[in-house]
């Protein structure tokens, strides 16, 4: 289950990245559960890539790097207000441009 939340966070980190999404949205609405994911999950994810550098494959650090991006940039753009009221104002921002 763990597993597949992490590769959630590393795709939704990769979307953040590239700009398909807005860091307000994620913020707002998931900041809290990625940083306390990431902070449980981080000592297995050492462990996993120290399991990746001694098998010697390539570039074991890049495993759950997106994620790790996240939750930096979630942990540095806290939400402002209530997360549900920042996310409300997004959507009502977005309606009046449709």
């Amino acid at each position: 289950m763990f597993a597949k939340l992490l590769f959630f966070y590393d795709n939704l980190g990769a979307f953040l990245i590239h700009d398909i999404v807005d860091i307000r949205l994620v913020s707002g609405y998931l900041g809290g559960a990625v940083i306390s994911c990431w902070e449980r999950m981080y000592p297995l994810v050492q462990a996993e890539r120290e399991k990746r550098r001694r098998a010697e494959m390539r570039f074991p650090n890049r495993w759950q790097e997106y994620t790790e991006v996240l939750y930096d940039i979630c942990k540095n753009n806290p939400p402002n207000g209530h997360p549900h009221e920042s996310v409300a104002k997004l959507i009502r921002q977005s309606e009046l441009i449709i």
